[in-house]
């Protein structure tokens, strides 16, 4: 408990370490925050609720169309979902691909981020393998139901290697170990999305 305690708070600093040289470079970028999933909404607890609009029906990956390319907006920068149910994760990475002009959507449980990939482009998404309400492996394997293409790299301070077995069968293709080096993580999402 201790140390997770400790990471956070490192996690924190570095943060607002970065933030504040960012400040002082004068690089801060004006980037659309994403009005889906903000952090008080209580949406993000329970999840939007897709049903009561009109013209969408269901919201469970069983009723998702099983194509692998979603038509979905092609335009606008790449986009980055970010699932993890650490607070201090999400807003660090949040603010380092907001930096490289990326747009990016967070959420600290797999639901509402299932829901948000069928509606909205997502290139590449980095998801906690740890989760409270689903793990990691059921959400991507909620999400590869739905989009079989997006790139998918999963975070997790735990190797269990059944797991991690399981995500490579699902295309995942980069594992990053929490505490993780947030350049290492930068450098591989930028090559993916550039290359």
């Amino acid at each position: 408990m201790i140390y997770a305690v400790i990471i956070l708070f490192i996690i924190l600093a570095a943060l607002l370490l970065w933030r504040g040289a960012a400040r002082n470079r004068g690089s801060r970028l004006a980037v659309e925050q994403d009005k889906l999933t903000p952090l008080s909404n209580e949406s993000e607890r329970s999840g939007p609720n897709f049903a009561s609009r009109p013209g969408v029906t269901g919201t469970s990956v069983e009723n998702a169309p099983l194509d692998p390319t979603p038509a979905l907006e092609e335009s606008g920068p790449p986009t980055v979902m970010i699932v993890d149910d650490q607070t201090a994760i999400r807003m660090l990475l949040r603010e380092v691909f907001e930096l490289e002009g990326l747009r990016v959507f967070e959420f600290s449980h797999g639901k509402p981020a299932i829901e948000t990939l069928k509606q909205k482009r997502v290139d590449y998404i980095l998801l906690d393998l740890k989760m409270p309400d689903m793990d990691g492996i059921e959400v991507l394997t909620a999400i590869r139901a739905y989009n079989r293409t997006v790139h998918v790299a999963m975070i997790t301070a735990y190797g269990d290697p059944l797991k991690i077995d399981a995500a490579r069968k699902l295309g995942v293709t980069a594992f990053f170990t929490k505490p993780f080096e947030i350049d290492d993580v930068k450098q591989s999402v930028m090559a993916r999305l550039n290359g």
